[in-house]
């Protein structure tokens, strides 16, 4: 934590308290894939900075998304994905799309889902992003 706050007091604010209030949402939901012991989808998520304060990792691995969990509206984790992005900008009140990210799910959550109807809506699914800041880890 000592680092997000002389990282972001060097910017002029408290980083902790930027990368704590980022939103995430699913955007886009497609490309069922079968696999040998999982299937796997492609899905775009949005990252939005609410703050009047940009967010510019843009080397470094300052900033790490780690990992996507992908839940249905039951709240049960149906699939996720561990993609380590890195070189995050998002300028204050603005957005960024993270496209076609992998995600995978096992057997077991893709047949719950067949039996409760399978969804392209991302509108039926939340996810949950485990960012990495300066050693400090957030759940978004």
């Amino acid at each position: 934590m000592a680092a997000l706050s002389s990282y972001g007091a060097k910017k002029g604010f408290d980083l902790s308290t930027v990368v704590g209030g980022l939103e995430t949402k699913l955007v886009g939901v497609r490309g069922l894939r079968v696999r040998s012991d999982h299937f796997t989808i492609k899905v775009d998520v949005s990252i939005t900075n609410p703050s009047d304060k940009a967010l510019d990792f843009s080397s470094g691995g300052a900033m790490t998304i780690k990992q996507l969990n992908i839940f249905d509206k039951s709240g049960k984790l149906v699939a996720k994905a561990t993609p380590n992005l890195q070189a995050i900008s998002i300028v204050p009140g603005g957005t960024v799309v993270l496209e076609n990210v992998e995600v995978s799910s096992e057997y077991g959550n893709i047949l719950n889902m067949i039996i409760s109807g399978v969804s392209t809506n991302p509108e039926d699914y939340t996810v949950e992003t485990i960012v990495d800041a300066l050693g400090t880890t957030f759940t978004i």
